[in-house]
């Protein structure tokens, strides 16, 4: 009797002592797998159900499900900062309802998209319509908001985390721009500003691996800087097939109406490629005159001046408000000329959507 009891408690001894690494035996709870997959890729639909009650986090692309042509990228030399303008439920309301504007994007060169969270929708279908084509490069250049570079211009030689993937910049590009004095690297005034970071989702979504060269830009960066900026990357990136996109918001902290009149001044001297108006241009108009005035002596270059206007908003049609207070937004996408790039463009136009109301950040 003796013997048999004392069989029975090495008996619990052991076991107490195996089961806890046994696989799927853990004493804690173990948290639910998350097997939704409906952001696994961009055609991917999500229900209105989903868009409101989203789940805790957003499932990365298992193998197989990334588009053909995948690099595995080497990682960078410096760590990758967080991508702190993210915003889930705005952002699965987006890419559920965004738009292709066009099918047919050849001869795409370049974009004006806006910055604010606000406008998800309208950033979500620029990078959907962009993803149309496989670009080499994606060049963002927009406002340092709160001017902390310590130069005119501030990039990145790392790049962005995400829960949907990380996104890498062109660091040997990077390195030219720095040894060539056009800009310096500021890992913490691109990470403390939504410039960039408001596309990055997007971009991570919509165009995985695609490397970017992020450029956040003063106010008072002088016109002839740009300029030199642009055609240096014109003839450094001139054997890759690269996608150019200005981070702007427009008119600021009018009333509607007023907004539209200004909107409507700028929209002309964007399509007159006037730089001498858009050099005189103050926040009533657009947040950076260096962004605007760098794009279109890009799109200059590259012969790339027709324009389509594809969207264009305001914050108060958006959150259907009348605060007097707004901001407004445009979406232009850059064509080369049809002859330069030998495609038909007869089918081009404009396809307006309905706006959503998301929460503003």
């Amino acid at each position: 009797m003796m013997k048999t009891k004392f069989t029975a408690w090495v008996l619990l001894i052991v076991l107490a002592i195996v089961l806890p690494v046994v696989p799927g035996c853990n004493s804690q709870t173990q948290e639910p797998k998350n097997t939704d997959m409906t952001l696994g890729t961009p055609e991917a639909k999500v229900t209105g159900e989903e868009r409101q009650t989203p789940p805790n986090s957003l499932p990365a692309p298992k193998a197989g499900e990334i588009a053909e042509g995948r690099v595995e990228r080497q990682k960078p030399e410096h760590p990758l900062i967080s991508c702190l303008y993210f915003d889930e439920a705005s952002f699965r309301n987006a890419v559920s309802s965004a738009s292709v504007f066009e099918a047919d994007i050849h001869g795409l060169k370049a974009g004006i998209v806006p910055h604010h969270l606000l406008a998800s929708t309208m950033i979500a279908s620029f990078w959907k319509t962009a993803s149309q084509q496989k670009y080499d490069l994606v060049v963002i250049i927009g406002p340092d908001h709160f001017r902390k570079g310590r130069t005119a211009i501030s990039t990145l030689d790392s790049g962005f985390s995400t829960i949907l993937g990380d996104v890498y910049t062109d660091s040997k590009l990077v390195n030219a721009l720095v040894q060539q004095n056009f800009a310096s690297v500021q890992p913490e005034v691109m990470e403390s500003d939504h410039t960039i970071s408001s596309h990055i989702p997007f971009i991570s979504y919509y165009m995985p691996d695609t490397p970017i060269l992020p450029l956040l830009v003063k106010g008072n960066c002088d016109a002839g800087k740009t300029e030199a900026l642009s055609n240096w990357l014109l003839e450094t990136v001139k054997d890759k097939k690269v996608l150019f996109v200005a981070s702007m918001d427009f008119s600021h902290y009018l009333p509607l109406e007023v907004a539209n009149e200004k909107d409507e001044y700028t929209e002309k001297a964007l399509r007159g490629f006037d730089y001498e108006k858009i050099a005189q241009m103050t926040n009533d108009h657009l947040d950076s005159k260096p962004s605007a005035l760098f794009l279109l002596k890009t799109m200059s270059n590259m012969d790339a001046k027709e324009i389509q206007k594809w969207d264009h908003s305001n914050s108060d049609i958006i959150s259907k408000a009348n605060t007097g207070y707004t901001t407004s937004y445009f979406l232009f996408g850059f064509f080369a000329d049809a002859q330069n790039e030998q495609i038909q463009t007869s089918g081009r136009g404009f396809r307006a959507f309905d706006k959503l109301t998301i929460p503003l950040l």
